[in-house]
């Protein structure tokens, strides 16, 4: 495709008014045959001076345009207008913008690559010494399982945060991990009554829901169910909790004060009363 015919192309998607105000916004005032000449010269094609005199009638007509001694201008009130449309649209673009960017969503296909990147995340926040508050809610207590040598560092500074760390369960699994927690600086209570869909972490204005697939926690459930001493864990099920991708697990961050002062209020409360 040639160049003349792309403009033509272009000519004929902007339509011959368009066409009249771009010219116009280049350069004012401008005769009608000036304008003609403009869209002749940078839309080469079909476009008539009859066409182009019939849009200006039309132009004037609607107020976009005005003629002052024979040369047409854009009407200032139309620009104006037009100005202020754009302005409230950039405005609401950039609130909505806002309100996204509040929103992170992770997914992973794997208990072992979740555990990790959250750890990540979380070790990030400590860096940055956003880590304010923390408490949490979870149905069971599974991360130290998927943690490797050097991120047991992190694992153990998050104790820095003392977090209270409120748990439904109270299996073998459960037991266990959570004297992990309380010896890296944590404090723990199990069998709490707390109804969730989801995972909760609450760290200052942020807000961590935890959505893991529902054949991953019927395995975790029946795991932590079937296991009555060391080895079970290893027989019940570990390397397909751990390791097999059973599904997506979305973690849904959010930054939102009040939110996280909601969850943090309702987790301290269950974890109070539980004895």
């Amino acid at each position: 495709m040639n160049g003349q015919q792309i403009m033509k192309n272009i000519a004929a998607q902007k339509g011959t008014k368009d066409l009249i105000i771009e010219i116009l916004t280049e350069n004012w005032p401008l005769s009608a045959k000036e304008i003609a000449n403009g869209v002749q010269k940078n839309y080469p094609g079909n476009i008539t001076y009859q066409a182009i005199h019939k849009s200006l009638g039309e132009l004037e007509g609607e107020l976009v345009i005005s003629k002052t001694d024979g040369k047409y201008n854009l009407n200032i009130e139309w620009v104006m207008d037009n100005k202020k449309k754009f302005e409230d649209i950039e405005s609401q673009l950039t609130k909505t913008s806002k309100v996204e960017n509040k929103t992170t969503i992770l997914k992973h296909e794997s208990y072992h690559e979740f555990g990790r990147a959250l750890l990540q995340v979380f070790a990030n926040e400590m860096e940055k010494g956003t880590v304010r508050d923390a408490c949490s809610f979870q149905k069971h207590l599974w991360w130290t399982f998927v943690l490797q040598k050097d991120e047991y560092y992190w694992f153990k500074k998050s104790g820095e945060s003392k977090s209270k760390i409120a748990c439904t369960g109270d299996s073998l699994i459960d037991q266990w991990v959570s004297t992990v927690y309380k010896l890296a600086g944590h404090e723990v209570k199990l069998g709490v009554d707390y109804k969730s869909s989801c995972d909760i972490v609450v760290s200052g204005d942020r807000v961590y829901q935890i959505y893991f697939p529902e054949k991953l926690r019927q395995l975790m459930a029946k795991t932590c169910s079937q296991t009555k001493g060391p080895l079970d864990i290893f027989k019940n099920d570990y390397h397909q909790i751990m390791y097999a991708k059973t599904g997506t697990t979305k973690t849904v961050i959010i930054r939102d004060k009040d939110l996280a002062d909601h969850f943090r209020s309702e987790i301290k409360a269950v974890w109070e009363a539980t004895v």
